[in-house]
């Protein structure tokens, strides 16, 4: 548990401690669907594995998985649901990065620091690897699970 609540805080002060202008400068919707982002990853990152515990009896989905999964489904279905098909607000495709930002920024903290403080059980996967080439501005993001029945 005290690990658990070193990560919460840890992660806590990087996000508080972004460039105050620049967070300023955007506009409050923008910033609603950022930090909806953010909580819905971070509540997945812990509860999705959980979650998964009790149905089968062991985690099959990466933390990261779970928190960029659930935060994009969120943002697709806020948008594309409540906005476009129940006519409640106003469909915008920047609203939907926004909060797909905040939920993949959030995972990828919380991954390194959940395996960098060795929460991450070695078995229930292998690997998770982010390759990035500022040269050619590509990156690709790869997922090995090994899994046996």
């Amino acid at each position: 548990m005290k690990k658990l609540v070193t990560i919460l805080l840890t992660t806590a002060f990087v996000f508080s401690s972004l460039p105050k202008a620049k967070l300023n400068a955007m506009p409050k919707d923008k910033k609603l669907h950022l930090e909806a982002g953010i909580l819905i990853s971070g509540a997945s990152f812990f509860i999705g594995p959980q979650l998964e515990k009790l149905v089968f009896d062991k985690p099959q989905i990466h933390p990261m998985l779970w928190g960029v999964g659930m935060s994009t489904l969120a943002g697709a279905g806020k948008e594309l649901i409540y906005d476009k098909a129940l006519g409640r607000g106003t469909p915008e495709l920047e609203d939907f990065y926004y909060t797909f930002i905040g939920g993949i920024g959030t995972s990828f903290a919380l991954g390194i620091l959940y395996e960098g403080l060795g929460f991450g059980s070695r078995d229930d996967y292998e690997s998770i690897n982010l390759n990035v080439n500022p040269k050619t501005k590509n990156f690709s993001l790869s997922y090995k699970f090994n899994f046996s029945l």
